[in-house]
Formats: C-alpha cells, structure tokens, sequence
C-alpha cells in the first residue's frame, strides 16, 4: 500500500514540476513578445507623433454662426483654415525621419516573425 502511495506522489511530483517548467517558459515568451510588441508600438507611435509634431494639425474647419447684415441669425457658416505651405527643410526632414523610424519598425517586426517561425517550428517538431 505504501510503495502505491509513494509511486503516486513522485508521479504527482514529476507532474507538478513539468507544469511549472512550462507555465515558466510560457512566462518567458510572453515577456519577449510583449516587449518586441511594445517596442514596434513605440516607435509607430513616435512615428506619428514626429509627423503631427512638424505637420502641425493641418486643415481644420469651423463652423461659426454668422450674424451680419445680409444673413439670417442661425445661419451657419463654413470657416477654413489653410495651413501655409511647408519648408522644404522640414518637408525633407519629415521625410527622412519617416523612412528612418519606418525601416527600423520593420527591421524589428521581421526580427519578429521570424523568431515567431523558429519557435513554432521547434514546438511543431517536438
């Protein structure tokens, strides 16, 4: 009786210790992935915000109730306002940082994927 509860509990053991060998490993490859995530997410957002930072906001539109002589009170008026046009320095800047911060977001996100291909092979073949 004895020998068949002590078998159990090796065996319960060994399960145990494969379970958190792999919650572990799963820990680790989420860690990596969230990271290489984050940082492609970063630097896509950095792009934008380089472009919104040297475009400005661009064209808005207001609208304003206009009150004059030959309008109605409630009448609403469509307002534009144009930006002027950009400086060819800040334009080849743009540029420049835009195919900058894109090529390395792609660098990373190929890095990715291709970490991604060998991982799921290895699993595939285990």
């Amino acid at each position: 009786m004895k020998s068949r509860k002590e078998a159990l509990i090796q065996s319960q053991n060994k399960i145990k210790d494969s379970l958190e060998d792999q919650i572990t490993d799963i820990q680790k490859n989420f860690t990596e992935i969230g990271k290489k995530a984050l940082l492609i997410g970063s630097s896509l957002a950095a792009v934008y915000g380089l472009i919104r930072l040297i475009n400005g906001t661009g064209k808005k539109k207001k609208l304003k109730k206009a009150i004059g002589q030959d309008q109605l009170p409630n009448q609403i008026v469509e307002v534009k306002k144009v930006r002027n046009k950009e400086p060819l320095l800040s334009s080849a800047l743009k540029e420049q940082a835009i195919v900058f911060l894109l090529g390395v977001a792609t660098q990373k996100l190929a890095k990715f994927m291709t970490a991604l291909e060998k991982e799921e092979s290895t699993d595939g073949t285990k």
